[in-house]
């Protein structure tokens, strides 16, 4: 099974490597220079309690 879990600060260094390396590597961001941990802190900081990343539990028709 597969378990989906909140990013917490702890993810914060191989997250913003992961996506660095998109950054520099590929044309799938609109970044042009690689983010810090501390810029992708304040990233992390506003999806914590808001927008498609929060808890929730739903039905099948609420995702249609």
């Amino acid at each position: 099974a597969i378990n989906i879990r909140r990013a917490t600060d702890g993810d914060l260094e191989p997250l913003t490597r992961i996506y660095n390396y998109y950054v520099v590597a590929t044309t799938v961001t609109f970044d042009l220079e690689p983010k810090t941990v501390e810029q992708r802190a304040e990233w992390l900081s506003q999806l914590k309690d808001s927008g498609p990343t929060r808890h929730h539990s739903t039905t099948s028709n609420e995702c249609e």
